[in-house]
């Protein structure tokens, strides 16, 4: 592994061997701004590159058209569409439908920000964003990359890994939904290390 054409010092690269059995959650600083964090299946790094978000928020057309997250090697896609059968549970949700009636077009994509709380079924008062990512075991260094896609008034409606808000969720009576997908790209050329591997397999949640 190298980072701008460099290996990372073998000091470093020992400290992160020790930081593999250290507490969850701790982050150690390396090489050229190479980021390491315990996380709960092991160690995940973050280049400099995986780390940029867009500046503000991105128009994200519901045609199936994939909106790519900065350099993240993330995308998202959102296909407004027709219900004609029972959606297939996606235990990573890495693919989550919504109503669309209950969603104020146009969507957008934007990464998190402060005090931004997030509306769950069955709980009576909106959610603090990050301390429900903490609880679904989201890796510190992904909560402030992690692609977020909200309606017009800036509601949050859906995020890889979280369910869709309660106030887009599918009912008795929808005709029409937004099929909501995040697919994983490729990190651009020269990149020493690919998107953060939590949204590539299914991860326990409490």
């Amino acid at each position: 592994m190298t980072v701008a054409g460099e290996a990372p010092p073998r000091a470093w690269l020992h400290r992160a061997q020790a930081l593999a059995t250290g507490p969850r959650g701790a982050v150690l600083d390396g090489h050229r701004s190479l980021l390491a964090e315990r996380v709960h299946r092991g160690l995940l790094l973050v280049a400099p590159i995986a780390r940029t978000t867009p500046a503000g928020p991105i128009a994200l057309s519901d045609d199936g058209t994939a909106c790519p997250f900065g350099a993240s090697g993330v995308a998202i896609e959102a296909r407004r569409q027709v219900l004609d059968a029972a959606p297939v549970f996606d235990p990573a949700r890495r693919v989550a439908w919504a109503d669309a009636a209950g969603i104020a077009l146009p969507l957008a994509l934007r990464a998190p920000r402060a005090g931004d709380r997030f509306d769950q079924h069955g709980q009576s008062v909106a959610l603090d964003l990050r301390r429900h990512l903490s609880g679904r075991h989201v890796p510190r260094l992904d909560r402030d990359r992690l692609p977020l896609v909200v309606d017009r008034d800036d509601r949050i409606v859906w995020a890889p890994g979280l369910d869709v808000a309660a106030f887009a969720r599918l009912a008795a009576g929808t005709r029409e939904t937004l099929e909501l997908r995040v697919t994983l790209g490729t990190m651009p050329a020269g990149s020493p290390c690919a998107a953060s591997s939590y949204w590539r397999a299914p991860h326990p949640h409490p």
